[in-house]
């Protein structure tokens, strides 16, 4: 890892903006930004993108964040948050 990313134990914040152009499918749960192995959400680290995001009903967007054991997933749609691909892409 650069050690530019290494934040170390001490507080921060990410923060980016996304724009997903309609006509391109988006399959399963692409990672936007993160650092673990997305082979299982339990396994240590954090994710966070888009999920299912073409599929009605599905979550649309999703958090996971896990310590190798417990792990806490936040759904989008769940939480009232809009769909990431409006249709209000600049082409």
């Amino acid at each position: 890892m650069d050690p530019a990313l290494d934040f170390g134990t001490s507080d921060f914040s990410v923060g980016f903006w996304i724009r997903i152009n309609p006509l391109i499918p988006v399959s399963s749960d692409p990672v936007v930004i993160g650092d673990k192995d997305w082979n299982s959400g339990e396994n240590k680290g954090f994710i966070v993108g888009p999920q299912d995001a073409d599929e009605a009903g599905s979550h649309k967007w999703e958090v996971n964040i896990a310590d190798g054991t417990n792990r806490l997933d936040w759904k989008a749609d769940e939480n009232g948050t809009a769909t990431l691909k409006d249709g209000n892409c600049i082409l």
